[in-house]
């Protein structure tokens, strides 16, 4: 699962989910203190909602803010995740984190020199 969290309302964007080897569509839910752990229930409409077996999650940060993250879920083994998952999820979130901060400058970069253009040319 990749999810990005939404500051403006508050929600987690999963972007990407995968369930039985099946990509499950966009879904989102109220990020807060109880996290995800209180939709599963509603979102799956379990009778009794199954229990983890193991879990693996690797935040996704720029200049030190928490913008989402990378989670593994295994409902059928314990301990599925080795110190080689946890490695490659903080590669992957580290990359992700950086792409996503260029192009955001990138995006800010063209925002400043269509504005200073327009001031150029509102000037002569």
């Amino acid at each position: 699962m990749i999810g990005l969290l939404d500051k403006t309302s508050g929600l987690m964007k999963l972007l990407y989910l995968v369930e039985n080897g099946k990509r499950m569509e966009y879904f989102e839910f109220p990020f807060g203190d109880k996290g995800l752990g209180h939709t599963l229930p509603r979102r799956f409409n379990f009778d009794e909602p199954p229990i983890l077996k193991s879990w693996l999650g690797v935040p996704i940060i720029i200049n030190g803010e928490y913008i989402g993250g990378f989670s593994l879920q295994n409902w059928n083994h314990e301990n599925a995740y080795t110190d080689s998952y946890v490695r490659i999820l903080q590669i992957l979130a580290g990359s992700l984190g950086e792409a996503l901060e260029n192009m955001r400058l990138f995006k800010a970069e063209q925002f400043d020199d269509i504005t200073l253009l327009t001031i150029k040319r509102n000037i002569k």
